[in-house]
């Protein structure tokens, strides 16, 4: 969906001494959510930034048939989006080719 398929770009964020410490993308398009780039610099983080950007995300989205993300099935996040009404429909697996 990204930037050029979009109806709808938001860049969220949280700013901290003038520099921003925390933010997402949201993209919107035909009744559908996605939420990119879920992010809070170390230094910043456990001070519910990501939270509250998450909550303003879904705020905006609310109107949406579907909202999704991507996020590491591996990774504590999963716990968290969990606690934010996210739940799993599927897994992928990524394959890197590197060079010889």
């Amino acid at each position: 969906m990204r930037r050029q398929g979009a109806d709808e770009v938001h860049f969220l964020g949280v700013m901290a001494d003038g520099h921003p410490v925390a933010w997402a993308d949201l993209y919107l398009h035909q009744g559908i959510a996605q939420i990119e780039y879920v992010l809070t610099v170390p230094g910043h983080q456990g001070r519910g930034y990501s939270t509250a950007i998450m909550r303003e995300a879904l705020r905006r989205a609310r109107d949406c048939d579907t909202v999704f993300l991507f996020a590491d099935g591996e990774d504590w996040p999963q716990n968290w989006y969990g606690r934010l009404g996210f739940t799993p429909v599927g897994r992928f697996h990524e394959y890197v080719r590197t060079a010889t």
